[in-house]
């Protein structure tokens, strides 16, 4: 079967709150997961009060799983033209959807001159000609700096109910990067505080996700 659960294919599990068992069938006998209930809004989790620190809750541990996903590439747009147009993002984002490209993570820099986002390896150089396409007058002028496709990336994320309104975990996430010497190329965080992604270079996987592990004792957990 599929490796990974089609959202559409929980909704029913989430509206009548029923549970999935996630078991392995190499070994049957152990007990597995049980996935139930409906995770708090995002309403629901601000009005909960103000954050704390995760180290603070003893034996609790803010996240439920690392993940990567490899052959990645970075599409980026930089320029003077890219501050303050109000539809840069949207014929960026335009160029994309008509080119067909599946688009992973979005970032923009606070100080506009740049977006970037992360694509499948495979559609990496699709999504640069699209982007050479939509500004092509722009990069004529040369009011857009340049637009780059960087292969050879992975994304490695840190995902957990717990992660909401604790302090700490991202700082944990980063310091535990930094100790294992990752360089990341992007940071993402969902505005529902469930996840925060990073993308890195493919050869500094493994050990990004050693890192996570450590730094979060999920080894200790069962």
């Amino acid at each position: 079967g599929a490796q990974v659960l089609h959202p559409s294919a929980m909704v029913p599990c989430i509206d009548d709150e029923i549970p999935v068992y996630v078991r392995n069938i190499f070994n049957p006998s152990f007990e597995g997961t049980v996935i139930r209930g409906r995770s708090p809004t995002l309403e629901e989790v601000n009005a909960a009060g103000k954050a704390k620190n995760w180290r603070s809750k003893k034996g609790e541990i803010p996240i439920k799983g690392i993940t990567s996903v490899d052959k990645i590439s970075l599409v980026t747009l930089e320029g003077a033209s890219v501050i303050g147009g109000a539809n840069v993002a949207e014929r960026f984002m335009g160029a994309m959807a008509d080119a067909g490209v599946n688009v992973l993570i979005i970032t923009q820099a606070s100080s506009e001159s740049s977006i970037t986002v992360a694509v499948p390896e495979t559609e990496g150089k699709r999504a640069l000609g699209a982007i050479q396409d939509a500004f092509e007058l722009e990069l004529a002028r040369s009011t857009i700096n340049s637009v780059s496709c960087n292969d050879g990336m992975s994304i490695v994320a840190i995902v957990g109910e717990g992660m909401a309104m604790n302090s700490g975990v991202s700082a944990t996430f980063m310091s535990s990067l930094a100790r294992a010497n990752v360089n990341i190329r992007l940071i993402a965080q969902g505005s529902s505080e469930r996840q925060v992604a990073v993308v890195v270079n493919a050869d500094d996987t493994s050990r990004a996700l050693r890192a996570a592990h450590m730094a979060f004792t999920l080894s200790e957990t069962a």
